[in-house]
């Protein structure tokens, strides 16, 4: 009977132990939910600004190339 007493509360103490851990961890989750998000907004954020610098440009640019002369 002694023997099952001390099973029993090494293992409830094993279980409050994991409930803990999940816990913590769904804390964990929820906060790197949350920096996800935010850093998705960053993303959409740039890639907004991006877009509007892009629409302020011209469109017709030009590339001028120099070219060398080659020693024959």
């Amino acid at each position: 009977m002694k023997g099952f007493e001390g099973e029993k509360n090494v293992l409830e103490t094993r279980i409050v132990a994991l409930e803990s851990l999940v816990k913590d961890q769904a804390k964990q989750i929820d906060k790197l939910n949350t920096q996800q998000e935010k850093a998705y907004k960053q993303v959409q954020d740039i890639a907004s600004k991006a877009v509007a610098g892009s629409a302020d440009r011209p469109q017709n640019i030009t590339v001028k190339t120099v070219e060398t002369d080659k020693m024959g």
